[in-house]
């Protein structure tokens, strides 16, 4: 057959081809309408928002850490899944909240519920091998940091949970308080988790707006009010929470819009004396006076390096209902707790003082007075009968239950000390030798052996006296009164104080401080008591122990100090005052040799001048802040 031969034929012998064209095209567009219209309408989830995609059934995230491909608050934001069904998520160390709840997997998309918290949030991902895709749509925002719709978090198995400890089951309420006697296990949960040292916590304080305005408007008072508190993420309902301190809480009372007190925290409101694992009270210091920030938890450490009982502390950042509060120090309160952890639960507690610091005294210290008082009723441990009443200062004082031997035991003890005889029957001898190693390598005057007899607590156990530090704010010659009025303007008296003489600059004499001047009147005690000083900085000074893990604590509250809405200091006075401690405490190293290997007198009035460690350049009160 020929060619077509007119367009009429041409058209009608492209009429085929055309028509297919014609088809394949009608089926492409009914196919596209049809994705549209699925995907419109039938492959929305409940809430509306756009599908996520599904994933294949064998997904893996559990027991996974995601991190935010975005700046954290202050560092990395991580969110991670426990085998279990829980998780935790931290937005970085400048944030002051823990998140915490369960999680599931359905049809690929993450859905993660707060529980344990006091929060009702709600967070959603879609799920991926590999990487977690924030759903804005039905998911709460998270706090601190803003995580937009898609934002990614993606696996890194370099990261674990940032408190692992909360991975465990979140929702169960915490174990009862052990027997007394028992409190080895107890102490472990307490000591591992609040009293973890690697890092900030976080405590929020609910407390009705009524009762805390009512706090504020009295601080003085000290009432207590019942609050809950959420503890780096775990809620403890019904506790109380109320002012504490002296001398530092009415001079905090009297600064102007000042509401940086230091606080102390009841555990089950003080009825039938129930624990948070194993603690009955917690105290939460505002770091009055210290620019440094670190004197009280550095002090509990060193006595604890040596051997010595003393309280637990670490580093917390406190919210009230949700507000910043500030960067506070935790410690742990000297009671029945401390000695079911240290001493298996044995011995009676009592914190001796001779006179508290009213409005009176505070007067006379804040106007150059002194505050040394005549006439102390035991708490210098003078012997004076075998009367109770006598010893008020600390029969007064008991912090434990009353045990109706122990008033005689103590007495006892005294009478003992007074004459010198049997002292390793009725003092622990070698404890005590080691806490004034420490004690007075410190340099605190706010104690013993400065002119206010207050700061520490006594134990009394089977007639053995032994004793626990307590209070380490004012040390390297802080303390305003007469301890140190003729050593406040030469740094070099302070550094190079003779380790033989603690009570130099002192009021005080060594009669009237027999806890102390028996070391340093028997020559085996005074060796023993130059052998525990020579440890102390060989081990953890000299080493370069001491300037390693001091450095990381900088590091680590610098960032909380720059953002502390209360703070009594700016963060330059802190940089300030880090710096002049580190080079005051290895000073103070330096004299203390010279001074064990002959080379300085270890009585400061026998000391001179020239022999002395040279302290150009540093000064008391950068390390301090004003007091008033």
């Amino acid at each position: 057959m020929g060619e077509p031969s007119t367009a009429k034929e041409q058209t009608k012998a492209n009429k085929p081809g055309i028509i297919m064209l014609k088809i394949v095209l009608l089926c492409v567009v009914t196919f596209g309408l049809m994705v549209w219209v699925y995907t419109s309408f039938f492959s929305k989830n409940d809430t509306g928002s756009e599908p996520a995609v599904h994933q294949p059934a064998d997904i893996d995230i559990a027991g996974k850490t995601f991190v935010w491909e975005k700046e954290g608050s202050g560092g990395d934001f991580t969110i991670t899944l426990n085998e279990d069904g829980s998780y935790q998520y931290y937005a970085g160390y400048l944030s002051s909240y823990i998140g915490q709840g369960n999680w599931k997997l359905e049809d690929g998309v993450l859905t993660m519920t707060e529980d344990g918290t006091g929060y009702d949030y709600v967070f959603r991902f879609a799920a991926k091998d590999g990487e977690l895709d924030y759903m804005a749509d039905g998911s709460d925002p998270f706090l601190y940091v803003t995580v937009e719709d898609g934002d990614r978090f993606l696996y890194d198995e370099t990261k674990t949970a940032p408190f692992a400890e909360l991975g465990q089951d979140i929702t169960e309420e915490a174990e009862a308080a052990p027997e007394e006697g028992s409190g080895a296990t107890e102490e472990s949960d307490f000591a591992a988790s609040l009293f973890d040292t690697s890092f900030v916590h976080t405590i929020d304080v609910r407390i009705s707006e009524e009762d805390w305005s009512d706090l504020l408007a009295h601080p003085t008072d000290k009432t207590k009010y019942t609050a809950d508190v959420v503890i780096d993420g775990e809620t403890v309902e019904d506790v109380s929470i109320a002012t504490k301190g002296h001398s530092s809480l009415q001079l905090v009372a009297a600064k102007e819009n000042s509401r940086r007190y230091s606080f102390k925290i009841t555990f089950g409101n003080g009825e039938d004396k129930p624990t948070w694992h194993g603690l009955r009270k917690l105290n939460l210091n505002n770091g009055f006076a210290d620019a440094t920030c670190m004197k009280d938890y550095v002090s509990y450490g060193l006595f604890q390096k040596m051997g010595v009982a003393a309280p637990r502390a670490s580093f917390i950042w406190v919210t009230i209902n949700g507000k910043d509060q500030g960067l506070y120090t935790a410690v742990e309160n000297v009671d029945q707790s401390l000695l079911d952890r240290a001493f298996d639960g044995e011995g009676t507690l009592y914190q001796p003082e001779h006179e508290s610091i009213d409005e009176d005294l505070l007067q006379v210290i804040m106007d150059g007075g002194s505050a040394h008082r005549e006439g102390a009723d035991g708490a210098d441990f003078v012997y004076i009968d075998d009367l109770p009443e006598h010893y008020a200062d600390i029969f007064d004082n008991l912090e434990t239950d009353e045990d109706p031997e122990a008033q005689e035991h103590v007495i006892r003890a005294l009478k003992a000390l007074s004459e010198r005889e049997d002292l390793d029957a009725y003092l622990d001898t070698e404890g005590i030798i080691r806490y004034f190693a420490v004690h007075n390598f410190l340099l605190n005057f706010d104690s013993y052996t400065g002119p206010m007899l207050h700061n520490w607590f006594l134990r009394e156990n089977n007639g053995q006296l032994s004793i626990i530090p307590w209070d380490y704010n004012a040390i390297f010659g802080a303390f305003p009164a007469d301890g140190v009025t003729s050593h406040e303007n030469d740094i070099a008296l302070v550094v190079n104080q003779g380790i033989d003489s603690p009570l130099s600059g002192s009021p005080a004499t060594e009669a009237e401080r027999p806890m102390w001047s028996w070391i340093v009147e028997d020559e085996r005690y005074r060796d023993l008591y130059h052998d525990a000083l020579r440890e102390l900085i060989s081990e953890h000074f000299a080493s370069g122990e001491f300037e390693e893990e001091f450095d990381t604590l900088y590091e680590m509250l610098l960032p909380y100090v720059e953002k502390d809405p209360t703070a009594f200091s700016s963060p330059e006075m802190f940089r300030t005052g880090y710096a002049t401690m580190r080079e005051f405490a290895m000073l103070r190293t330096e004299s203390i040799r010279r001074q064990l290997d002959g080379e300085l007198a270890a009585v400061t009035e026998q000391q001179t001048a020239s022999d002395r460690i040279d302290t150009s350049g540093l000064a008391l009160a950068d390390m301090s802040i004003p007091l008033y």
